[in-house]
């Protein structure tokens, strides 16, 4: 049997996927962590290769050829990063006796692929962090955003989360009105009082992913009404559209180019997602926009298939 394996490195989990030589799903797992600006490059890695362990250990597999593995990384955006995890997943094929081509990526081109079916477009992800990504029809690549937690992510669950946190404590101040967030944020951390917020937060040294996992209970809050909750989605659902709005001008070809809504905030917030076309639409950009109902690890298995085939 051939198969492929598509791999999605988020900051939060993994996602892969093995699909067949016609590209019918095989099987599907989920792991841990693998950005390697949420978590170290090392422990990507390990991340990586308990997946791959997953998928060469079932019996389904045993004694097939693996056409290659296509791993999409969020923040593994420049060449010296792509070579690295390239160099690390040949190393690693080689001591399971594995002889599988290797193609690295970032997000973005395996989100087209996931949402439009080829490789060319925008995609406008907003997971963990966020990036808008475009691919000419001739392969030229362009970018905007995408620069990490502290220079950039605009529009991503992180600073949803983080905004989420920080309106607990306005709120406590009386900045804010009272919000529903204050009592999802205080139950998620079994706290009994706003104040409580900064021993956790500061103590408990906070990571990216955990900070974005917020961005959930603000979500929630947006769907029940709350004001404040509502807020914190539509500003940043206006974020990622300015980010959009920038790539397309880079090209003449992404003024009408179909743009891929990825990532779980577009996913899990129709409010969001109606914002950001609402945004786009004030501007005079009419690119459709299209919420891919197949995840970007398919899109990352599909284009492994397309990769072994071309070559």
């Amino acid at each position: 049997m051939k198969f492929a394996i598509g791999i999605d490195g988020g900051g939060s989990k993994t996602e892969a996927v093995a699909v067949d030589d016609s590209g019918a799903e095989l099987e599907r797992f989920t792991g841990k962590a693998s950005n390697p600006y949420a978590v170290t490059f090392e422990q990507a890695m390990i991340h990586i290769a308990e997946i791959c362990d997953y998928f060469f250990s079932q019996p389904k597999f045993a004694g097939g050829d693996c056409l290659g593995i296509c791993l999409g990384l969020a923040g593994a955006d420049n060449e010296e990063e792509r070579c690295a995890f390239a160099r690390s997943l040949e190393e690693y094929a080689a001591r399971r006796g594995k002889r599988c081509r290797i193609w690295i990526t970032n997000d973005a081109e395996i989100a087209l692929m996931a949402a439009l079916r080829k490789n060319s477009g925008i995609a406008a992800i907003a997971g963990t962090g966020s990036i808008v990504y475009g691919l000419t029809e001739d392969g030229t690549r362009f970018r905007v955003g995408g620069w990490g937690h502290l220079l950039g992510d605009e529009g991503s669950g992180y600073k949803i989360g983080l905004h989420t946190l920080q309106a607990v404590m306005r709120s406590y101040d009386g900045v804010y009105p009272p919000t529903r967030l204050t009592e999802l944020t205080l139950n998620k951390l079994g706290l009994a009082s706003a104040p409580d917020l900064k021993h956790a937060v500061y103590q408990q040294e906070m990571k990216k992913q955990h900070v974005a996992s917020f961005a959930e209970l603000c979500i929630r809050a947006s769907a029940l009404g709350d004001g404040v909750a509502i807020n914190i989605i539509d500003d940043a659902a206006a974020e990622l559209a300015l980010l959009t709005l920038a790539l397309r001008e880079k090209h003449p070809y992404f003024q009408h180019a179909p743009i891929a809504a990825a990532g779980s905030i577009f996913k899990h917030s129709r409010r969001y997602l109606d914002t950001f076309q609402q945004c786009l639409a004030a501007k005079g950009a009419e690119n459709p926009v299209i919420v891919s109902g197949r995840s970007s690890a398919d899109g990352a298995a599909q284009l492994a298939l397309l990769l072994a085939e071309s070559e």
